[in-house]
């Protein structure tokens, strides 16, 4: 459950760095619509063939790397039917072909104009996932930004034929990026805007039966 509970707050913290002090503003420039978007052509979408494997977080709240089944811990009515733990109605995403859950990021079970996020947030070995952003919303993709820009350009963005699906790849750069679907940062058309956010995977784990190691999980069953 703590760690739950830390990988939650570490969300608040990456999405108050990016939003904090004008949002978007902060990171990149102004961004300037055009008439017509360059994007990538087909025959030069990124692959995600042989690329390592990435481990979404999931919302039953099981880490698949352990025997036990800690979906009991989160998997509740209580928490399932927190506005926090709603899942996106407007996207879904794969990295590296593998489906990753996005939450709406919101605590108001009516956010209303406060609803600016959705958040997709997994591990990997791997700083440069292949991400496949389809909408679901019934929606197509009109124009795309990914932020910061200078990261993304739009040769290195990939729409799909029937402009439901984004397709890129991560920038090596920064482990955290944000889509905006046809809106700028200076008007609401394309929120909620998706963020992503790439951990590292975890290493040095602690031998949870040493003696100076506390296994939480037992400690709060008792």
């Amino acid at each position: 459950m703590l760690g739950k509970r830390l990988k939650k707050q570490g969300i608040a913290l990456a999405l108050s760095v990016i939003l904090a002090s004008g949002g978007l503003g902060a990171l990149v420039p102004a961004y300037e619509a055009e008439a017509e978007e360059s994007y990538g052509t087909a025959s030069e979408v990124p692959s995600y063939e042989g690329r390592p494997s990435v481990h979404d977080y999931g919302k039953s709240g099981d880490d698949p790397e352990t025997a036990e089944d800690e979906s009991a811990i989160v998997a509740n009515d209580d928490l399932m039917k927190s506005a926090s733990y709603q899942e996106s109605t407007k996207y879904d995403l794969k990295a590296n072909g593998t489906d990753v859950s996005v939450y709406k990021y919101q605590k108001q079970a009516d956010p209303g104009q406060y609803y600016h996020m959705d958040i997709a947030r997994f591990s990997s070995d791997d700083t440069q996932p292949v991400f496949e952003v389809t909408l679901t919303d019934g929606s197509t993709i009109d124009s795309v930004t990914v932020y910061p820009e200078r990261y993304y350009p739009q040769d290195a963005l990939f729409i799909s034929d029937d402009k439901k699906t984004l397709t890129f790849q991560m920038s090596e750069g920064l482990r955290y990026c944000i889509v905006n679907i046809n809106g700028t940062e200076k008007d609401t058309d394309g929120k909620p805007q998706l963020a992503i956010i790439n951990d590292p995977t975890e290493t040095d784990k602690p031998d949870v039966d040493a003696e100076n190691v506390l296994n939480f999980k037992e400690f709060s069953d008792n």
